[in-house]
């Protein structure tokens, strides 16, 4: 199971924000690394007439004319931003700036119910021995 993760902090003089966004969640490698690419591309969209790092630019440039529209192709791009990203959003009037886009892969877990059941039922055991001594 991949997971895709934006997470964004901004603290500027006048207000903080932070934001945490699920992109994508599935069983797909190729598909997770094109959300998150995605994500990337929106963001960099908002911020390409402030990059004044052309060395950067122009390696985005050449990763993205890329043919091979592969796995490897949306993994080396989302790799790009992830290592360049300090370069890209870099603080002026906001204090350390954070645009973070993680791809995890992980096992899928089990509900697990009869665990779940048994606390329940030790919570209201408990909430009826408490009786009226809630008052």
């Amino acid at each position: 199971m991949y997971t895709v993760i934006h997470h964004r902090n901004r603290d500027c003089q006048i207000s903080q924000a932070t934001d945490t966004e699920i992109v994508y969640a599935g069983n797909n490698k190729k598909a997770a690394y094109a959300f998150a690419v995605e994500k990337w591309l929106k963001l960099f969209e908002e911020e390409i007439e402030f990059v004044d790092n052309e060395d950067a630019a122009r390696e985005l440039a050449a990763l993205l004319q890329r043919k091979r529209k592969d796995e490897k192709y949306y993994e080396s791009i989302h790799t790009f931003f992830t290592k360049n990203c300090a370069l890209i959003w870099e603080a002026e009037h906001i204090k350390s700036p954070v645009e973070e886009i993680v791809v995890r892969k992980r096992r899928p877990g089990r509900a697990k119910y009869a665990k779940i059941d048994k606390m329940a039922n030790k919570v209201i055991q408990t909430v009826e021995n408490k009786g009226d001594s809630w008052l």
